[in-house]
């Protein structure tokens, strides 16, 4: 299984997207994350909200779950 992976970067310069993998389906993989990107400007109010609250509610749990890890030392 290959691993397709996008690092958004903000800088004081722009925005940076980073793409990396080593499969044969990277080309695609970026034209559907540029196209994505480029419909974004076309999502509805509500939907943001929801897209919203997903990665709220990810985050917030990411964060609590922080707490339970073990520390190494």
């Amino acid at each position: 299984m290959a691993s397709l992976e996008l690092e958004f970067t903000i800088n004081h310069d722009g925005i940076t997207l980073t793409f990396s993998g080593f499969n044969d389906s990277l080309p695609t993989f970026v034209t559907e994350t540029l196209k994505l990107i480029d419909g974004s400007s076309r999502i509805s109010g509500d939907d943001l909200r929801e897209i919203f609250n997903q990665i709220k509610e990810k985050l917030i749990q990411e964060w609590h779950n922080f707490y339970y890890e073990q520390s190494y030392r």
